[in-house]
């Protein structure tokens, strides 16, 4: 049994870490599922989490090159970051060749037309993950093979803070992007796998769902009239009938990838994973086996992050992270719990 109140955390952090090392590939292959020891009473003391969270492109990773390396990287270095500030109705730009700010609307001509006009420069277009609105401006860039980073923003508003950007408005804020791609040397994300990116959009209308599901429920919990009850019982019908088609469509599509089907049954083979948990890791975790078990941790949210000032020493605490994933581990660590010793 569980022994304090933290120790579910640990076994969602156990969780995983197991899910992880069950897809590790070598030489092509999958690994068996593996059974990780309780890193409690492991030997040696535990290797130390990463004390900041990664970004979608690992901006804020340290170089471990020399001085001089970094020179000569700087001096052959041929990227040119463009900063794009992406709303819903246009994105604005700064490209630091011409030193100008420029306003596009969120037409897919435009945008092809733009991403055309990069395709043969060499650029990186730096943005930031704005919740969906950026997907027209990503599948011209991909179109077109243009490199763009994407970056977490609230690290961006970050950066402007530091280098002394107190106002914001959409230039300023093209401006800055570009120079933090150019500061940090960003590399290019990996291009959009559209197998995953149609799973990610399953897992969330799936995910909305259950929360029409939830209100509706609790709306019937505290109504009275009998019109208004029968009304939401038929609701309740059709939303639960969605439901179990898109739970079907995403499970037929899971299996008609090779390499999500893969990726599906060996987090599977984990104890607490099943079938929802393992499409939303799939989905919204395309980090796993590219990125070490630690570092994912981290983006899962479940990494304890030091707090410490002077001789103060205050409690490791988790925080950030991708709050899906969170909760489909929680879900996980919960049945896995059981299974403790």
């Amino acid at each position: 049994m569980l022994r304090d109140p933290f120790d579910l955390r640990f076994v969602m952090e156990r969780t995983l870490v197991t899910s992880i090392h069950v897809i590790r590939k070598s030489g092509g292959t999958l690994y068996a599922p593996l059974v990780l020891q309780d890193r409690r009473v492991a030997e040696g003391p535990p290797e130390p989490f990463p004390e900041r969270l990664p970004t979608l492109n690992s901006c804020w990773e340290r170089s471990t090159t020399t001085d001089s390396a970094n020179k000569d990287r700087s001096a052959t270095m041929t990227d040119t970051y463009v900063g794009v500030d992406v709303s819903r109705a246009w994105i604005d730009t700064f490209c630091p060749l011409t030193n100008q700010h420029q306003r596009l609307t969120m037409d897919p001509a435009i945008l092809d037309t733009f991403a055309a006009g990069l395709s043969s420069k060499g650029v990186v277009v730096v943005l930031e993950a704005t919740g969906g609105c950026e997907r027209a401006l990503l599948h011209a860039l991909t179109i077109h093979k243009v490199g763009y980073a994407r970056v977490n923003p609230r690290q961006a508003r970050e950066f402007a803070r530091a280098t002394g950007r107190l106002a914001k408005t959409d230039a300023v804020d093209a401006r800055m992007l570009a120079d933090m791609g150019e500061k940090f040397a960003l590399k290019a994300d990996d291009p959009i796998d559209p197998q995953r990116a149609r799973l990610a959009d399953l897992v969330a209308r799936r995910e909305a769902l259950i929360g029409y599901i939830t209100k509706e429920k609790q709306r019937l919990g505290t109504t009275v009239d009998l019109f208004i009850k029968d009304d939401i019982a038929t609701t309740l019908t059709f939303l639960k009938t969605r439901l179990a088609a898109l739970t079907k469509e995403i499970a037929a599509h899971i299996k008609s990838a090779t390499q999500l089907a893969k990726l599906d049954a060996a987090l599977q083979s984990a104890p607490g994973i099943g079938p929802v948990v393992a499409a939303t890791l799939v989905a919204g975790l395309p980090e796993i086996g590219t990125t070490n078990r630690r570092a994912l941790a981290s983006l899962a949210g479940l990494a304890p992050h030091a707090c410490d000032s002077g001789i103060r020493r205050g409690s490791r605490h988790i925080w950030g992270g991708r709050a899906q994933i969170r909760r489909a581990l929680y879900l996980a660590a919960f049945i896995a719990s059981s299974r403790d010793p």
